[in-house]
Parts: C-alpha cells; sequence; structure tokens
C-alpha cells in the first residue's frame, strides 16, 4: 500500500474535484491504490504521526508532502 500525507495540497481541498489531487493523479499514472492521509492544515507533528502509522501498517511506501508558503 502507497500513502500520501501532507497537507491541503495532497488532500486536494483547493481543487473543484479531490480526484485532481496529486496522489489519484499518481494513482492513476502508476496503476496502483494511494490511500491519501493529507488533511487541511495538517503540521508536521501530525505528518509525523500518520507516517508512523503508515509504516506501522506495512506501508510499501510512504510519500511526504509539505508546501511552505514562505
Amino acid at each position: 500500500m502507497i500513502y500520501a500525507i501532507g497537507d491541503s495540497f495532497t488532500y486536494g481541498d483547493e481543487l473543484s474535484s479531490r480526484d485532481l489531487a496529486w496522489p489519484q493523479l499518481l494513482a492513476d499514472q502508476l496503476s496502483k491504490q494511494i490511500i491519501n492521509k493529507g488533511r487541511c492544515a495538517s503540521g508536521n507533528h501530525r505528518m509525523v504521526k500518520r507516517c508512523i502509522d503508515a509504516v506501522l501498517n506495512r506501508a510499501e511506501l510512504v510519500i511526504v508532502v509539505y508546501r511552505d508558503w514562505e
């Protein structure tokens, strides 16, 4: 299983459809299932916890994206 972890950019909050979020587009390209664990206003602490959870669930791959506006 592949997990995508990140903030609203990963979640797809600003898009007209979450099917246009990068995790879904990548899943379509790879013909694999990707679990989108992106959440709006997600900080580093929450992302680290989600990474640990993914590893404990025996993730094949974990992709973390954090968008810094500064």
